[in-house]
């Protein structure tokens, strides 16, 4: 509507730039793919920071630009994690899937455990970035592995089985990763190599790389510059994935972000 009221060439007029005509290719295939959509999907943020606003902007964006490549209407529901127990967990069988984003501190983090544990058992699709990835982890660890004291420095600094510890340096910024082909997530991204933006300072344990593989909880990505793991997927799930680093942040309303992409297919198809 702005364009058809000569919006760009009047800024472009004010501006002393030359005047082009706008490509709105891209833009119109957006309209057009959320005007036919071809249902809904319900995908619920699970994360404790759910009272401000914008706390997971990037995360609930990311959603809306997967449901757009997929021609779908997003509906996200935001859950506190500490409102959930084992007597109430069965309300989380509404849900199409589940996120758990990045946090700090893991306030109420026995809760997250509960809501990840259900996504795992009952076939839920399941995307962990950051801290929902330490999470996923701890609960495989604890309730596959048992291992009953598994935890992360971040949130217990005395536990004997560390299934993630600090990186004293931390990661910042663009780093690079080799998947395995053959898993969800390289065929997900449909390339070995991958560059994604990281925000961290807890990693995986390697000590647990063998026991996590042996049990079902595939290491599928790992970089190859210090050989410390970035995904994690679990096998003969729908779905199941965790990922150190944060690919809300390369996510675009006209390139959604493969995971996202993948996982909100994914949880479409689910209910379909």
């Amino acid at each position: 509507m702005l364009e058809k009221e000569g919006l760009a060439k009047s800024i472009c007029y004010h501006l002393n730039l030359e005047d082009k005509a706008c490509d709105l290719k891209d833009w119109n295939e957006i309209v057009k793919r959320e005007k036919n959509s071809k249902g809904s999907v319900k995908i619920g943020i699970v994360g404790e920071y759910i009272d401000h606003g914008d706390a997971y902007l990037s995360v609930s964006e990311s959603l809306r630009h997967a449901a757009i490549a997929s021609s779908v209407k997003m509906d996200i529901k935001y859950i506190n994690p500490e409102t959930l127990t084992n007597e109430n967990i069965d309300s989380l069988s509404e849900l199409d899937g589940i996120v758990m984003p990045g946090e700090f501190g893991g306030a109420g983090i026995e809760s997250h455990l509960i809501a990840v544990k259900y996504a795992r058992e009952n076939n839920i699709p399941f995307l962990g970035i950051c801290l929902g990835m330490q999470v996923a982890g701890i609960e495989f660890a604890r309730n596959v592995l048992n291992l009953e004291d598994a935890n992360s420095t971040e949130f217990d600094t005395t536990t004997k089985n560390a299934i993630f510890n600090e990186n004293i340096k931390g990661r910042l910024g663009k780093y690079s990763a080799t998947v395995t082909e053959d898993s969800k997530i390289g065929q997900a991204y449909n390339e070995i190599k991958i560059v994604e933006r990281q925000r961290n300072k807890f990693e995986f344990n390697n000590e647990y790389k063998d026991a996590f593989n042996k049990n079902g909880m595939k290491i599928v990505g790992v970089s190859k510059e210090n050989n410390l793991v970035e995904i994690i997927e679990l096998e003969n799930h729908k779905w199941f994935v965790g990922v150190q680093f944060h690919p809300e942040f390369k996510s675009r309303p006209n390139r959604s972000h493969p995971l996202f992409r993948e996982f909100v297919k994914i949880s479409f198809n689910k209910k379909t």
